[in-house]
């Protein structure tokens, strides 16, 4: 080891994680796959970041167990309008490799599609940290295309395949190319209206299987409001999509906001400004994240009319869309008030399914412990001892220690400075508070 340089050390580690990398992927396309294989049966043989980038593209929950994921995924994929939608998200040369394999009856060796279209060799393991971004990797991160090795072939050589229960409905999506996907022609506002339900029904009582913090009655009312609505320009079925990204959004902040009246303007600035771009795998522009703050402006007007959501949260609501609006060429950011330290940073899971909420105060305390401690904890409890509500400090200290807080310095290589110096006069000086502000 002598000579090596902490860089040169770093790198042999990037590069022997690159070789697993490869490994763990060359197992996984080396199962038997078949020529009609289910989508069921495919998913159950990609392994679980695959399975949670899928999720995430799809707009999909990853809370649950493999199995209950899988499930999703198959109901989703299984609907055309969801379907539909996929397809639509695709860009164009990913969509002329799906129109091949279809045209080719579902299934083709893998290098005769990487040679029209580029191998997908060049995307990580990790689907759920960094989606695959080659024109065949689009597809697999969408459950539209499976990889593995053929049984029947002389070769025992790679497929690509499309699940055998979507090949009927992409044919008639796909074929022919793109006239079947263009616009709808006009339809009647009764039409758009009846389509319109009919997704939303079909998205609250086969896709989600929790509770909404934005109930389906809500949604239904809100639809027919504004088909009735002269003065409204929005579509119905662009409304709904809309409101599938919200929703979408809402299931993973429902920590925060369990109700819809505790949405604030920093939630809807964290979801237009950095949540679409880390978990809608698209583009989206800026024309729609406009389009997307209306869309909810209109919706707590509406719910305030009825009185299912207060005034206040209603006016809140419009004065912070209106401060992320006010400049044309960006959009504002309004951000979060300073924390008190109950406010939760993550969750963990522990053995036995039980959850424990790390806060702020949990936070600064591995912050300490990793900075200034050398990640001695018994260091921390006694310095704890010594200062102001000690006797606090040591119970969060206890806290995370029986949650298994060792993990959670890991994650703390680079911590900026603000957040050093918060931790710092917060444990020699402030009093523990598990009040939350957000």
């Amino acid at each position: 080891m002598d000579g090596l340089s902490f860089e040169d050390l770093k790198h042999l580690a990037n590069q022997t994680l690159g070789k697993l990398e490869k490994s763990w992927r060359k197992d996984v396309e080396s199962k038997n796959l078949s020529r009609n294989t289910s989508l069921q049966a495919a998913l159950n043989k990609c392994p679980a970041p695959w399975i949670n980038g899928i999720c995430m593209c799809l707009g999909l929950p990853i809370t649950g167990n493999r199995k209950e994921k899988v499930c999703r995924i198959v109901t989703y994929l299984s609907k055309t309008i969801y379907l539909r939608r996929v397809i639509k998200s695709l860009p164009p040369s990913s969509l002329e490799a799906l129109t091949y394999t279809i045209q080719a009856g579902g299934y083709v060796k893998y290098s005769q599609l990487s040679r029209h279209f580029g191998s997908d060799a060049v995307d990580g393991w990790w689907w759920n940290e960094k989606p695959p971004n080659s024109v065949l990797g689009q597809l697999r991160v969408r459950g539209l295309l499976f990889v593995g090795r053929s049984s029947v072939s002389l070769d025992n050589g790679k497929v690509a395949v499309v699940p055998k229960e979507l090949r009927q409905s992409l044919v008639e999506l796909l074929l022919p190319y793109p006239r079947s996907i263009a616009e709808s022609p006009p339809q009647s506002p009764d039409s758009y209206l009846e389509v319109t339900l009919r997704d939303v029904a079909t998205y609250y009582e086969q896709i989600i299987d929790w509770q909404p913090t934005l109930p389906r009655e809500y949604v239904e009312d809100f639809i027919r409001y504004l088909v009735t609505d002269r003065n409204s320009s929005l579509l119905p079925q662009r409304v709904w999509d809309n409101l599938v990204l919200f929703h979408f959004f809402l299931d993973h902040y429902s920590d925060e906001v369990s109700t819809l009246d505790d949405l604030r303007g920093y939630h809807l600035s964290e979801w237009i400004n950095h949540f679409l771009g880390r978990y809608i795998l698209r583009n989206v522009s800026m024309d729609e994240k406009r389009q997307l703050l209306r869309t909810v402006e209109c919706l707590y007007g509406f719910l305030a009319s009825r009185h299912l959501v207060k005034a206040e949260s209603y006016q809140s609501v419009r004065d912070s869309i209106s401060r992320m609006v006010k400049q044309k060429s960006k959009l504002g950011v309004i951000h979060r008030p300073p924390p008190l330290g109950g406010e939760v940073v993550a969750t963990t899971v522990q053995p036995g399914e039980r959850q424990f909420k790390v806060t702020f105060n949990h936070y600064w305390l591995a912050i300490l412990c990793r900075m200034d401690y050398d990640g001695e904890w018994q260091s921390v409890r006694e310095a704890a001892a010594q200062m102001r509500d000690g006797d606090s400090k040591l119970s969060l200290i206890s806290e995370l220690l029986d949650a298994g807080a060792d993990s959670l310095l890991l994650q703390l290589q680079e911590v900026n400075k603000a957040d050093i110096m918060q931790a710092r006069r917060w444990f020699c000086s402030e009093q523990v508070l598990r009040l939350s502000v957000w």
